[in-house]
């Protein structure tokens, strides 16, 4: 039996604990664990005991732990799901794994390079697996938009653009390591490896930062990227948005959630070996004026009223 195409489901429970009640925790992590039959939470943890509690009461436990080493000193557990600030992360992260768990963590897992050496270290040291969470590849329309660029008919991917206003931040990297990072991830995602990255940040006062990133990917296909706390570019409508181009298409989705795919008309021209050629066969393949007013001002069509309208246009043109 699976659970998702080609993960295989576990014969027994994996049992978890739950480092972390805030409000990302129980609104998005919590919610998703608790439709999951193959995992039992048999604890959770949280410096403030009154999200702990709540936490605790939701998923059917009799009590909560504020310190992380007392709880895994006194629960019998699989893994960890740490869900908490980025500065707390790694050193927690740690902890679990010295015990014996396996870690997931939401992304980023440290704040700091040494932090993410010293966990890779201890992980092939206690052979525990570290997972973190980049959930965006998972949406559906990033999903739909990966299916379209690996199509038959979409052709080589030649730019990647990005747009994402994550609101205020107190502090540039806050806003790159929390929010931003997902978009570099859509990037390897959908394209690949990125071989090149320049950057330039505009600071109108703290915690109001513009990032413009251009990139080259190892496969020749340029990227652009907008990153900011200063407000959405549409009024009142989008916060993030990703379009990708490709020799003949265009695919893009507008906060997670609204996919596009335009693609080129067909062009039916054997003789001429056009067909299906994309945007730039459209373009060489243009019909002259004369052959478009015959076409249009023929009297045997159905819409012939409107015909000496359009045909003054075009002699006008």
């Amino acid at each position: 039996m699976y659970l998702y195409e080609g993960i295989e489901k576990a014969e027994k429970k994996l049992r978890a604990v739950l480092l972390g009640c805030g409000e990302q925790a129980v609104n998005m992590i919590h919610n998703a664990i608790s439709y999951l039959d193959e995992i039992e939470v048999v604890a959770v943890c949280d410096k403030n005991k009154e999200r702990a509690d709540f936490a605790a009461r939701r998923l059917g436990l009799s009590r909560s732990y504020q310190d992380a080493g007392r709880m895994l000193d006194e629960v019998d557990a699989d893994a960890a799901f740490i869900i908490t600030i980025a500065g707390l992360q790694a050193a927690l992260a740690r902890q679990c794994i010295e015990a014996g768990l396996h870690v997931y963590t939401e992304k980023p897992l440290g704040t700091e390079l040494p932090d993410l050496l010293m966990l890779k270290e201890a992980a092939a040291k206690h052979h525990r697996k570290i997972g973190v969470s980049f959930n965006k590849r998972y949406n559906l329309a990033y999903r739909d938009m990966k299916l379209a660029i690996e199509s038959e008919g979409f052709g080589a991917p030649s730019v990647f653009i990005a747009k994402f206003i994550g609101g205020y931040r107190s502090n540039e990297t806050d806003l790159l390591r929390v929010g931003c990072c997902h978009f570099f991830d859509l990037a390897r995602y959908l394209i690949g490896e990125l071989d090149e990255v320049y950057a330039y940040k505009y600071e109108k006062q703290p915690g109001q930062h513009m990032f413009a990133v251009n990139g080259r990917f190892v496969n020749g296909c340029v990227a652009s990227m907008t990153f900011g706390a200063l407000g959405s570019w549409v009024c009142g409508y989008g916060m993030e948005s990703v379009e990708v181009r490709g020799d003949r298409n265009m695919v893009s989705a507008e906060n997670g959630r609204d996919f596009t795919w335009q693609k080129p008309s067909r062009i039916r021209e054997p003789e001429a070996g056009l067909e299906n050629k994309g945007t730039q066969a459209v373009i060489e393949a243009a019909v002259p004026v004369e052959i478009m007013r015959e076409s249009v001002c023929r009297r045997d069509s159905e819409w012939n009223g409107a015909a000496g309208g359009i045909c003054g246009r075009i002699d006008g043109a």
